[in-house]
This record gives C-alpha cells, sequence and structure tokens, in this order.
C-alpha cells in the first residue's frame, strides 16, 4: 500500500496524512476487532438466502439497493458509517454522534448532482474494504490508475486481481453477520451492493450456495460521462487535478477507459 500511493501524484504532506489516516483507522479496526471479542464473541444471527446486486458503476445498482432497502422489511443493507465501523463495539460507540457528523460530512463526500450520498444512506460494500486494507477495487481507481501499462491485457489482469479477493467475500461476511444480529427490524436476509463481486460470483456461491444474484447491465458507453465526472470529484479532492501534469492525468483517464 506504501509503495502503491508513492508512486500516485500526492504532494508529500497529502501522502504522509494519508499514511497518518491509514495508521489510526488500524488502531481503531484492532480496538474494534479487541472489544467485539471480549464482548460480542459469536454474532446471534447466521446469513441466510443473501440477495447480490451487482454492475458495474453508474448502472443503476444504487437506486435499486436503496429501494429495496426501504421496501422490503426483511432484507438488511449496511449504511454507509456501518461500512465504515464494522465492528459491533465501535457502532455502539459512534452511533449517537452519526447524524450531527452527517449532516457537515455528507456534501464532501460527492457532488450530490452526480451522486447523492451520505453517511446514513445504503452505499457499495467495495468501500467496506477499503477502510479496512485500502484494498479493493476503490483503491486502485483513485491510487493505482494512474500506473502506465504495456498492453491492455495487463491492465485488465491488475484490474482483475484488484477486484477478485477472497477477503472482499470474507470481510462481508463478517459485516453482515454482526450487522444483522444488531437489527432492530428483525432483518434476516443480506443485501448486498457492489461493484467488484461482479468478479467474484464463483467465490459468492462457494461462501453462500443459497444467495440470490441481481446482476444489472447497462451499455458501458452510455455510463462514461457520469463515470469520468464521478471519479474527477473525487480525484480533485484527493490531488487537486491542476498540480497533477498533463501526461501523467492522460494516462491515468486512458486507463479505466
Amino acid at each position: 500500500m506504501i509503495k502503491e500511493l508513492w508512486k500516485a501524484p500526492l504532494s508529500i504532506w497529502k501522502y504522509f496524512l494519508i499514511l497518518t489516516v491509514r495508521f489510526y483507522l488500524n488502531i481503531l479496526f484492532f480496538l474494534g476487532s479487541t472489544l467485539d471479542r471480549l464482548f460480542y464473541p459469536s454474532p446471534k444471527r447466521k446469513i441466510e438466502s443473501p440477495v447480490f446486486i451487482i454492475g458495474h458503476p453508474r448502472s443503476g445498482t444504487t437506486f435499486l439497493h436503496r429501494y429495496l432497502m426501504d421496501s422490503i422489511n426483511e432484507l438488511d443493507g449496511i449504511l454507509l458509517w456501518q461500512l465504515m465501523f464494522p465492528f459491533i463495539s465501535l457502532r455502539k460507540i459512534f452511533k449517537p454522534f452519526i447524524k450531527n457528523i452527517d449532516k457537515h460530512l455528507s456534501s464532501q463526500l460527492y457532488n450530490p448532482v452526480i451522486h447523492k450520498t451520505g453517511l446514513l444512506k445504503g452505499e457499495t460494500d467495495d468501500i467496506a474494504l477499503f477502510f479496512k486494507s485500502f484494498d479493493g477495487l476503490f483503491f486502485w481507481l483513485y491510487f493505482k490508475a494512474f500506473k502506465e501499462y504495456i498492453s491492455t491485457s495487463l491492465l485488465k489482469q491488475d484490474l482483475i486481481n484488484a477486484s477478485k479477493l477472497d477477503k472482499m467475500i470474507e470481510h462481508i461476511d463478517v459485516i453482515y453477520m454482526k450487522s444483522l444480529s444488531l437489527s432492530e427490524n428483525k432483518k434476516n436476509r443480506m443485501l448486498s451492493k457492489s461493484f467488484s463481486l461482479i468478479l467474484n460470483i464463483d467465490l459468492i456461491l462457494k461462501k453462500f450456495p443459497d444467495a440470490k444474484i441481481i446482476i444489472l447491465i447497462r451499455d458501458p458507453l452510455e455510463t462514461i460521462p457520469s463515470s469520468m465526472s464521478l471519479a474527477n470529484s473525487i480525484l480533485q479532492k484527493i490531488y487537486n487535478l491542476k498540480t497533477i501534469k498533463k501526461d501523467v492525468l492522460d494516462q491515468y483517464w486512458s486507463n479505466p477507459l
């Protein structure tokens, strides 16, 4: 992770800021894991007949995910803040403050015209792996995709390596078991939404043989404008695009597309 961050066009102070945040997140996750082992050693519920919504970005997965979360009582989708804090102990600590934090933070996450979100809205499970270990599709998209690839096949393989991860499935299993054990509405079925899991269907069925999978398909060419706008808005907040050399930025845009 440190090596990949160093290759990204980050200023020195942002590089060390991200490492500092990562360091404290590791401490927080260690604390949450330790407290859960002490006070919540085994979730009371097991995952049965989970539902997975899968599709590439900008294909309508967010709309369907949030609609099903609001419409079907038995389905338990996880909110953004819960993906960031997957441990029961951490959720109990932070829950009283989330609404106030959300009021100040929501408008800073994404441009609401492109993608309206917030700590109290359902989001893609890929975020959980990003916060846990700076890994997966999001880390590749915002930090590794500046790399120059000598062929499209190598780019494709690197993207597959970033997305096809056993640990993604295992982490999802853990956070949903914990979430279901806390469900106040007696929800009993996991509702997952992810981009990268489209490359992990075999792993899903191996882990959850009774899973139901919904795949949304949209012409990729139709998603390019909004995908670029969304990525651009995040890159601007991470890097300040005006400080990045034109050839480096051109290389970035030529990779994901």
